[in-house]
């Protein structure tokens, strides 16, 4: 309730503004329009999806807790070798502090901001960390996904390099018994990622589609200030502007290169069990363990398919990218006897 009567105030106050950036182009005017629309129509579902969703994320992230506790306690060492992990997790919070500062630097180029623009931007930043926020869960169940996969295929790897099989009958039956528990896992991870990424395509595919817009509008609204059809505006205003599209690309890509990052690393699980069929004297036990983890593998794949449109990989990423250079190009065309 209140992030509709949030979204009602926003949209008054937003009617109420004059042209607060003084580009005094209708087209450039439409297009802030049209993406303030989207922005503001994908906002509702997001929150309500998060929301009704929040008990079954808590559980999610309690899985991920004790699948990490269950079988990785005696390996804690391969996931503090992970350094990927803590590199993508700065990366993140890096992008999540530019995208306020970004807020903060597109409304330092208005000379005279008046009070309702201080709220509006104050408010509409609120809203946009609820967003951001959303957003993050799936990007923290991506990664936490990438490091238990890395880590099972160090774990296998390590296996695979020890060339004296074990010849004690009972360490032979541990062994097969952790190749299972190993599939077991394997199995489960990528069930809650699909779990996840069913409880959350919606808000995937609006975010996908904001940030789109928006990119696209920045980039013609610098197209305006390079062309100096504002000529008041400098060359400080051009990088302000351009700065919100670079902080957004990178959130963007941020994603993008994690999903990736995730299908490769499930992807060579099945290259490393194909090892072992270059091993001699493996026992019955370990075969067959080896044999149905490669079944799982080729039966079950890590996939982040979003509303039954599109995978989330880096063909995707670069699609989009594509999707606002064409974008830009055709509006530059229809518009070009008045830049």
């Amino acid at each position: 309730m209140i992030i509709v009567v949030l979204m009602a105030f926003l949209l008054a106050v937003y009617a109420s503004l004059d042209d607060a950036f003084k580009t005094g182009d209708p087209l450039a005017e439409l297009l802030n329009d049209l993406t303030i629309a989207i922005s503001f129509s994908a906002l509702l579902p997001m929150w309500w999806v998060n929301w009704s969703s929040r008990q079954r994320l808590q559980n999610l992230f309690n899985e991920f807790a004790a699948i990490e506790d269950d079988f990785f306690y005696p390996y804690r060492h391969l996931l503090a070798d992970c350094t990927t992990y803590d590199n993508y997790l700065l990366w993140k919070g890096l992008a999540s502090l530019l995208q306020n500062l970004s807020f903060l630097n597109s409304a330092s180029t208005v000379e005279t901001p008046s009070i309702l623009l201080i709220i509006f931007m104050c408010l509409l930043t609120i809203l946009t960390n609820v967003v951001l926020l959303v957003a993050t869960h799936f990007y923290l169940v991506v990664l936490h996904t990438y490091r238990l996969i890395w880590a099972l295929n160090r774990r296998l790897e390590a296996i695979a390099a020890d060339n004296i099989m074990p010849r004690l009958c009972q360490r032979r039956h541990l062994l097969s018994v952790e190749i299972d528990t190993m599939a077991s896992i394997y199995a489960r991870l990528i069930s809650l990622c699909e779990r996840y990424t069913r409880m959350h395509q919606l808000h995937l595919l609006l975010v996908i589609g904001s940030v789109t817009a928006c990119n696209i509008e920045v980039l013609f609204y610098v197209r305006l200030l390079w062309s100096g059809k504002i000529p008041e505006r400098t060359a400080f205003n051009v990088f302000a502007v351009f700065q919100i599209f670079v902080v957004n690309l990178l959130d963007f890509w941020l994603t993008i290169t994690i999903c990736e990052l995730a299908l490769v690393e499930s992807r060579k699980t099945s290259a490393i069990l194909r090892g072992f069929s270059a091993k001699p004297k493996l026992t019955l036990n370990v075969e067959r363990s080896l044999e149905c983890f490669a079944i799982i593998c080729s039966s079950t794949k890590l996939r982040f398919h979003i509303c039954g449109l599109f995978d989330i990989n880096h063909l995707t990423g670069l699609k989009v990218l594509s999707t606002m250079i064409l974008y830009l190009i055709y509006l530059v065309q229809y518009y070009h006897d008045n830049l």
